[in-house]
């Protein structure tokens, strides 16, 4: 059974690909993720890029982890089973849940899928920002389809695992 509250690190591969084609995705990187599921019932999902190289990461949340963008996902549905929940990407932040980082705004699905393994986290999507301050604060800002400057829009896919104490 999923877990409706948690918050845990993650290794992700990393694919992005063209805005309107996200089949084309090019060469893979790996980065840290801190994925935490919170909110009523476990119905928000939070996924934060960490802004430091795999090598120098812990294997488990920590302070020293700084995430850069985060981006926030509502629960759809769970799996009879309740060991898949499906999750649907903002692009627009809820105005009562706090961010770990600058709010990434995105559309796409995340599915989390829990086994005896840990936790696996699976999810494509796209995105298309402006970037510009408020409170200063950098902020960026979600731009309708289709993106006026389509070299800063890019699908992108997840594939992460939890990394375990043990780990």
């Amino acid at each position: 059974m999923l877990p409706e509250r948690f918050c845990i690190s993650m290794i992700n591969t990393l694919r992005r690909g063209p805005y309107d084609a996200p089949y084309l995705s090019g060469d893979s990187k790996t980065e840290w993720l801190i994925v935490e599921r919170t909110g009523p019932d476990g119905s928000i999902l939070m996924v934060s890029e960490i802004d430091i190289p795999k090598g120098t990461a812990p294997s488990v949340p920590s302070p020293d982890l700084r995430p850069k963008h985060t981006m926030v996902a509502l629960l759809a549905e769970c799996g009879s089973d309740d060991r898949t929940c499906n999750f649907l990407a903002l692009r627009n932040p809820l105005p009562d849940v706090t961010t770990r980082a600058t709010f990434f705004p995105t559309e796409g699905s995340l599915v989390l899928r829990k086994s005896d393994r840990g936790i696996r986290l699976l999810a494509f999507g796209r995105c298309a920002h402006s970037r510009g301050f408020q409170a200063g604060q950098g902020v960026l800002h979600d731009v309708p389809a289709p993106p006026p400057y389509p070299e800063g829009a890019f699908s992108w896919h997840f594939d992460a695992t939890e990394i375990s104490a043990a780990a």
